[in-house]
């Protein structure tokens, strides 16, 4: 009689095993089994007939204690006697949980001892990943099981839905539960509610203080508060006066930007404030934008930028701003902002040794106030500005407004350089009014080409150009619209507008030439200033002289019956019309001929159908 090792041993069942040799003699056999060696417990009698070879034989048995030790021997019995093999034992495992997740991962399988409750969980692969619920029809997520008698497998199953979702925030959420679909079981940081999110998709987030959490960019060291890695849009339910990003600076425990944007992203409602970056001993990437540093294509909306310290753009970096303010950051360069575009954005009261406002940025319809720099470029250093106000920025060196920018239908007023400068130095001004700002030299500008723009003294060189006051609506209290009586009006240069749109928003050019400054004056231009019935406005489309009574455009009686003459100035477009029936009720006139350009010299023009008592009429135009 021999013992072999048991087979098929589950939690609960074992196969016993052995071979017997009858010896001749009709044979019974059986198992005893046990926690011990005692046993104490037998499988059935079985026989086996006389035969002289071994026999394989073996009894399964059930109802064994999991992670327990068992013992057993094989006792055969015939004429000849009783014989017992040697005892063996094998140990039964523990119950395995399985727990699987299609569309997702699953959490919480393990061995466990029977009646142990074990929290088992499921999370999809994004919040596009919909749970529908577990095997067993169980529709929590996280659900707490007791693990029964034998093995078994829970499978969660989640469903990808179509379109963008939309992830919840709130620093009061009591059941942040993922993926975070609604306010009930909103997250409490926004970083875990990016996590769940794809291209496309959206946070919203509620009133507070975000000031906690963490996480620092590859291959990099310092900390951003939030960062957003994804084409998502990031926006708050009741906009930044009500819900802040804090950072935190070296004095606070450590240096912590208040906002990465990954490409494309956008943010929309928020306070950026304390945050901080590097030293300029660090990576690039980590010393710029204390309070955001963008990626291309990256938009920021109705925030406020404040209070934060960089090496180069103390309050953001990159990125375009719109209807933002950026105010109290500090940076060796670029105080505000340093790069990117900002588009109808107050930038104001920030410090830089090195444009004190912003730096190598684009700013449209932006108002610069108050900003100061160390060195040179108080408003703006590098820069280029299209409608945009600076007033009372300082330097202490020179650029007091602006320095190395190029400026176009800017007004510049109020500015001031502790050396030279006071409103620009070096730059290009077009369609630009620089007038009361003050320094030891150079009030106004000093080393700045200017075209079409109202400064004083006249510059030495360029074309257009007026010293006239320019007849502010209120220059004291700063209301920098032109008065209905400003020299200013009509005397720009179209080909270096901007846009479509002023400051204000309103129409750019309102009476075919384009005003200079920030501000288009809307009302209509009735100015003759010469007294010859023809309005300021229309001798200048014509290209004569509105302070010059003896300088009007005419059109000469015709040479013949079928042609006519007229003055023409280069930069017009000329056309003629024709009418055989000068007083008939109503007129009809019929163009022949369009798009003349003028020469400086007198046109003729034959009309190709000739007539009698035939009448002509002349436009003229700007291209």
């Amino acid at each position: 009689v021999v013992t072999a090792p048991a087979s098929a041993v589950t939690t609960n069942a074992a196969t016993l095993n052995g071979t017997v040799n009858p010896g001749g003699a009709t044979t019974g056999y059986f198992f005893e089994y046990g926690v011990t060696t005692n046993y104490g417990s037998a499988t059935v009698t079985n026989q086996l007939a006389q035969g002289y070879a071994p026999v394989a034989v073996s009894n399964g048995i059930s109802g064994l204690s999991e992670n327990t030790v068992y013992h057993f021997r094989l006792v055969a019995s015939n004429s000849a006697g009783i014989t017992q093999g040697a005892d063996i034992s094998f140990t039964t495992p523990p119950v395995t949980v399985t727990v699987l997740a299609n569309g997702g991962t699953a959490s919480g399988g393990g061995t466990y001892f029977p009646g142990t409750p074990v929290v088992i969980s499921a999370t999809g692969d994004s919040s596009h990943w919909i749970f529908t619920g577990w095997n067993d029809g169980d529709m929590n997520l996280a659900r707490t099981i007791t693990v029964p008698h034998t093995n078994i497998t829970y499978t969660a199953t989640f469903t990808e839905a179509v379109g963008a979702v939309t992830a919840y925030v709130a620093l009061t959420s009591t059941n942040p539960v993922w993926p975070f679909a609604s306010w009930a079981t909103a997250a409490t940081n926004i970083q875990a509610a990016v996590a769940v999110l794809l291209d496309g998709d959206f946070v919203v987030v509620s009133n507070g203080v975000y000031a906690t959490g963490g996480r620092v960019l590859p291959s990099l060291t310092l900390t951003n508060r939030l960062v957003i890695d994804k084409a998502i849009t990031v926006r708050s339910v009741n906009g930044p006066s009500v819900t802040t990003i804090q950072g935190s600076t070296t004095n606070q425990g450590g240096a912590a930007r208040c906002v990465y944007a990954g490409a494309n992203a956008s943010l929309i409602g928020f306070t950026l404030s304390g945050g901080s970056t590097l030293p300029d001993t660090a990576s690039f990437e980590d010393f710029i934008g204390g309070g955001i540093s963008c990626e291309a294509g990256v938009v920021v909306s109705n925030c406020i930028v404040s209070g934060n310290i960089a090496e180069y753009g103390g309050g953001s970096n990159g990125g375009t701003l719109n209807h933002c303010t950026v105010s109290g950051n500090t940076a060796a360069y670029g105080g505000g902002s340093y790069g990117g575009t900002l588009n109808d954005c107050t930038v104001t009261g920030n410090t830089g040794v090195q444009g004190g406002g912003t730096l190598s940025s684009t700013l449209n319809r932006c108002r610069l106030v108050g900003n100061a720099a160390g060195n040179t470029g108080g408003g703006a250093w590098l820069a280029t500005l299209n409608d945009c106000i600076l007033i009372g920025n300082t330097s202490d060196s020179g650029g007091g407004g602006a320095a190395d920018s190029s400026l176009n239908n800017c007004t510049i007023v109020h500015n001031t350089a502790a050396i030279f400068a006071g409103g620009t130095y070096r730059g290009t001004l077009k369609n630009c009014i620089l007038y009361f700002n003050t320094a030891p030299s150079g009030p106004n500008y000093e080393s700045t080409a200017f075209t079409n723009s109202c400064t004083t003294p006249l510059p030495p060189s360029g074309t257009g150009n007026i010293t006239n006051d320019p007849q502010f609506v209120d220059a004291v209290n700063s209301n920098l619209h032109l008065s209905a009586t400003s020299p200013c009006h009509d005397t720009g240069n179209n080909v270096f507008a901007p846009g479509g749109i002023d400051f204000d928003g309103n129409t750019r050019i309102v009476n075919v030439i384009v005003d200079m400054g920030a501000y288009e004056y809307q009302g209509a231009d009735i100015t003759d200033s010469d007294a010859d019935d023809f309005f300021d406005a229309e001798e200048l489309i014509a290209g004569t002289n509105p302070s010059d009574p003896t300088s009007f455009w005419k059109v000469d009686g015709p040479m013949s019956a079928s042609s006519v003459s007229f003055n023409s100035v280069t930069g017009r477009l000329y056309a003629v019309d024709r009418n055989d029936a000068l007083l008939a009720v109503p007129q009809v006139w019929i163009n022949f001929t369009n798009n003349i350009p003028g020469t400086g010299s007198p046109i003729a023009i034959t009309d190709p159908l000739p007539g009698t008592n035939r009448s002509y009429r002349v436009h003229v135009q700007l291209p």
